[in-house]
């Protein structure tokens, strides 16, 4: 994943994220629809094989970069916590 460009005007923000799907795009966008911080989001993509995608985001108050860190910084946290369930899951299945 590449982020392209970030625009931010206040509490608004639009990102250009390049490499990446709907996969990662609607985990994105369901963790930021989520956030109490967030009024709404969303993104778009004009074709399913195209690889660059628009993120928008406008916060309730506040800078809309530092809210995206933070959900991002939430859910890589979430992903590693995930990752050792799997691999304690793993573990106990092969033994």
């Amino acid at each position: 994943m590449e982020i392209e460009s970030f625009d931010e005007t206040t509490n608004i923000g639009k990102m250009v994220i390049l490499g990446e799907g709907h996969t990662f795009l609607n985990l994105l966008r369901y963790y930021l629809a989520n956030s109490d911080a967030i009024e709404y989001a969303g993104y778009t993509m004009k074709h399913p094989l195209e690889t660059r995608s628009n993120v928008f985001l406008k916060t309730n108050s506040g800078s809309a970069k530092a809210v995206l860190l933070d959900i991002i910084q939430e859910i890589d946290t979430q992903i590693k916590e995930y990752e050792e369930i799997f691999k304690t899951k793993l573990k106990k299945f092969k033994a």
